[in-house]
């Protein structure tokens, strides 16, 4: 495949996995009004861990945080990781599938010249880390 096929592709996996996640969230809520609370939590946790993203890569386009290390904060990942973890949540058993989704992802950013590995991976974890914090928050006002 040539570089503008594979950059159609890897421009679809976000909005993809987008549109798996509210189209999963409106079908349940619409099927079973119990798991509308359910649902709407998720769809807070998506919403605030977004924001957390493009936070972050506002606040490194000021201060040069990645660049100052000589690397390049990477807000694909960063939504990626989010959008996985939401679909970890509606689809607790689809570790290994959204999990593999995420490296080929990754590797297709390395491919495309995009972002190298050290971005990929240190926008990951600090968008695990905050994953990990919003958990803890919230199981704290459960």
């Amino acid at each position: 495949m040539d570089y503008q096929t594979l950059d159609t592709i890897a421009d679809a996996y976000i909005p993809l996995l987008l549109l798996i996640a509210l189209l999963t969230m409106a079908i349940r809520s619409a099927k079973n009004k119990s798991t509308i609370a359910a649902n709407l939590q998720i769809l807070g946790s998506l919403l605030l861990l977004c924001a957390g993203a493009y936070g972050l890569m506002f606040i490194d386009q000021r201060l040069g945080l990645w660049p100052s290390v000589g690397l390049d904060y990477s807000t694909h990942t960063a939504i990626a990781v989010v959008l996985v973890y939401v679909l970890l949540l509606l689809f607790p058993g689809a570790r290994l599938f959204t999990g593999a989704s995420l490296a080929i992802y990754a590797g297709l950013m390395i491919y495309q010249g995009y972002h190298s590995l050290s971005d990929i991976l240190s926008t990951g974890i600090v968008i695990i880390g905050s994953i990990l914090l919003l958990n803890l928050l919230q199981k704290r006002h459960a």
